[in-house]
């Protein structure tokens, strides 16, 4: 092993070393040959990837194909299961819709024919038994002033204790209903105004 001496600090080390050992300073003769050995080791394995043999990559790229093949097919049949299911649900939607739509038919006109022959207790009692049944009374045009008649009866009061939610609510209703409600109402109970 030949040595040389540090021109910076004085001491002696391994003429194919890139630096200094002691100081750091670098030794441009081994830093040279380091780099020269680092590039012959790149040049061997760039050669010996030439000599991979055809069939190899061949093989990797029809493997690397049914991957990617595989991948589209279970992607395409998600999408067309996720499409039918959408399409399943929508059937099912339009069914509700047309239920509901049959019942409000039948029970409206129920519910309106009692409106106009004035009959207002029988048809606050029916509104309140549709409530009952979570059927969907919700719009109908007179709900505001059924609701209202069915809890200033005071009967039904003390049947039921309306929280200062309800009241709130039975307020927004009267607001909302049109003077020909209101005064139905006020002819029935004498009020200006849900209590």
């Amino acid at each position: 092993m030949k040595t040389v001496k540090c021109p910076s600090c004085g001491a002696s080390f391994d003429e194919n070393l890139p630096r200094c050992p002691y100081c750091g300073r670098a030794h441009y003769a081994g830093a040279e040959k380091e780099y020269r050995e680092k590039l012959n080791v790149i040049k061997e394995d760039l050669e010996d990837l030439s000599d991979t043999p055809q069939e190899e990559l061949t093989k990797e790229i029809r493997h690397t194909g049914k991957l990617v093949r595989n991948v589209v097919i279970a992607t395409v049949c998600i999408l067309l299961l996720a499409g039918g299911i959408g399409l399943w649900a929508r059937g099912c939607e339009r069914e509700d819709h047309a239920s509901e739509y049959r019942w409000k038919q039948e029970h409206y006109a129920v519910l309106d024919s009692l409106y106009e022959a004035e009959k207002y207790r029988e048809m606050s009692d029916l509104v309140g038994e549709y409530l009952l049944a979570d059927d969907p009374v919700y719009d109908w045009k007179h709900y505001e002033l059924a609701c209202c008649i069915l809890f200033e009866d005071p009967s039904y009061q003390e049947a039921v204790r309306l929280s200062d939610e309800d009241r709130a609510i039975l307020t927004r209703y009267y607001e909302t209903m049109s003077e020909e409600e209101r005064a139905v109402l006020n002819n029935r109970y004498g009020t200006e105004g849900s209590k």
